[in-house]
């Protein structure tokens, strides 16, 4: 009964045809309906869907931010998309069910005033249920049969080994050399001045929804790692990895809620969620958090004058402790220098978010090193707060744009003009402090944190490695931040890494990144348990929308 869907966001001028009316409407193949929608109010309309049959739905909105909703036959909910773009969006809902019927969509309106906007719905593309079945039966053969990537270099996660081959079926890598036995079945590609890489993980990201795992997994990211979702999305997410109907998106792990003080930041985002006041409630508040599905602990501590309220150090140090006795990483969002200090001596395992506002002395660093202290850099986001430009460029990149739709593109042209150097996220002294840090052995692991200003979900990972590397790291060390690092340190031991064994996740780029990072962006193809990702098909429906 579960389905994938996407959302995008394209530009569209729209204009009003018909009435309002009460009464359902049957979305057509050919049809086009446009209306205008006003505050509070709800339309409702109808689309079948027969066994195995694929269909594509644009709904394109008009200054208004729409909320569209989908029930199945039975009347279940089984997509709800809220996408806050005004002028600049539309909502493109993807089915691909097993339960046949109607279908019902329901369009209401995220404003609350006396607003008004229009809509289009459209049926963009459709699949017959024979297309379907043979365009999913070829991807799981191709699957079964496997792959074999000839005479490719290889970054299996630490080091690099020229003109080898890599060969993998049903979703594991099955042998690795120079002179390998190719099974006839298997599909043969050419890795001649190509670099095969680990799927790359996302360390720090906001991303509960298929659309934003899809993205993540079109540009090379095969895991994502949350830091604060809603866990009852996160628990079907993952219930679809487990039963194995996840192929066509990244992986996701997660924080589920944060840990914060009542009103404190994490709050703001308009989704109630638990928080402490007290020391001694982080026993059970750490409790809870794991039993609603958290893979690790996120803490919030900044208690800065003038800012949102924070917990305080002993409720820090007790519930990193509460962590610990569930066996769970501690990490723990700052960002002032002197707050940094206080999770690390409180005994926090790795630090969201890079310092930013003075350069780290040499006696903090050590502890850093004593402690094992990892910290996710989130590199992009703090160049665009402290009105360093760079995350444009991606927009622009012939290799990158057909894959981004408008607001994404938007999005990272985003900068911050009122930045002052010295602020709490001065680029300048990222760099110094990045380049201490990891001259001492701290580990460093690449997370973009998403959807941030300045960011996007998966193209902004190959920006952080970008800024790891001009801050003075090699290109083969930012690649471990993005791969056998994060495995490490968030014991995937699956992944992260080229072995024998171990999944098939895997990117093969033109070139050679481990001499010149900008080349993980030549993207040539993506494989996520063993199943080629329809890269192709992605930026079909990209262009679709944008026609």
């Amino acid at each position: 009964m579960k389905k994938t869907y996407i959302v995008s966001a394209v530009f569209l001028m729209a204009s009003t045809v018909f009435a309002q009316s009460d009464q359902l409407q049957k979305i057509e193949p050919e049809s086009i309906i446009r209306a205008e929608l006003n505050a509070g109010e709800i339309h409702k309309f109808q689309v079948e869907l027969k066994s195995g049959q694929y269909i594509l739905i644009a709904v394109r909105q008009i200054g208004i931010d729409l909320v569209v909703k989908v029930n199945d036959p039975n009347g279940e909910l089984v997509s709800e998309i809220d996408s806050p773009t005004g002028d600049k969006g539309a909502e493109l809902v993807e089915l691909v069910p097993k339960l046949t019927g109607i279908y019902e969509l329901q369009l209401s309106s995220l404003q609350k005033d006396s607003a008004k906007g229009e809509y289009e719905i459209k049926i963009l593309k459709s699949r017959t249920p024979k297309e379907q079945n043979e365009y999913i039966r070829a991807k799981i053969a191709r699957r079964e049969s496997g792959f074999a990537i000839e005479n490719v270099r290889v970054f299996d996660g630490e080091s690099v080994h020229e003109n080898t081959t890599v060969l993998f079926e049903n979703g594991k890598i099955t042998a690795i050399g120079s002179d390998i036995d190719i099974p006839e079945k298997a599909e043969l590609i050419s890795g001649e001045g190509r670099t095969l890489l680990p799927g790359l993980i996302e360390s720090h990201s906001h991303i509960a929804t298929s659309r934003a795992l899809e993205q993540a997994l079109a540009f090379g990211v095969t895991t994502a790692m949350g830091m604060h979702e809603d866990p009852v999305a996160v628990s079907k997410l993952k219930s679809e990895q487990r039963e194995g109907k996840a192929f066509g998106r990244a992986d996701i792990f997660s924080s589920g809620n944060l840990v914060t003080a009542p009103k404190g930041h994490g709050t703001e985002y308009g989704r109630d969620i638990p928080t402490i006041e007290r020391a001694e409630d982080a026993q059970k508040v750490v409790d809870e958090r794991i039993a609603e599905g958290s893979d690790y602990i996120k803490i919030v501590y900044q208690p800065c004058k003038g800012c949102m309220p924070s917990i305080d150090y002993e409720t820090l140090e007790a519930l990193i402790e509460a962590a610990h006795k569930r066996d769970k990483l501690a990490i723990v969002h700052i960002h002032p220098l002197e707050y940094a200090e206080d999770a690390v001596r409180a005994g926090a395992d790795g630090l969201a978010h890079m310092i930013a506002d003075h350069v780290p002395d040499s006696a903090f660093i050590e502890q850093m090193s004593q402690r094992n202290t990892f910290v996710i850099v989130t590199l992009g986001v703090t160049y665009c707060i402290g009105g360093r430009a760079g995350s444009e460029a991606l927009a622009t990149d012939d290799r990158v744009a057909p894959y981004l739709d408008a607001s994404a593109a938007e999005w990272l042209a985003i900068t911050n003009p009122n930045a002052k150097p010295g602020g709490w996220f001065d680029p300048d002294t990222v760099k110094i402090s990045l380049k201490l840090l990891h001259d001492k052995g701290i580990r460093l692991l690449a997370g973009s944190d998403p959807p941030n200003r300045g960011t996007a979900f998966g193209i902004s990972i190959h920006r952080e490695m970008d800024i790891l590397v001009e801050a003075g790291l090699s290109p083969l060390e930012a690649l471990k931040s993005a791969t056998s690092l994060p495995a490490s340190v968030f014991g995937l031991t699956d992944r992260g890494r080229i072995d024998v064994g171990l999944r098939a996740d895997l990117l093969l780029v033109d070139g050679d990144p481990t001499t010149d990072i900008d080349k993980t962006r030549n993207i040539v193809a993506i494989w996520k348990e063993g199943q080629m990702f329809d890269r192709d098909f992605y930026r079909e429906k990209k262009e679709l929308v944008k026609e």
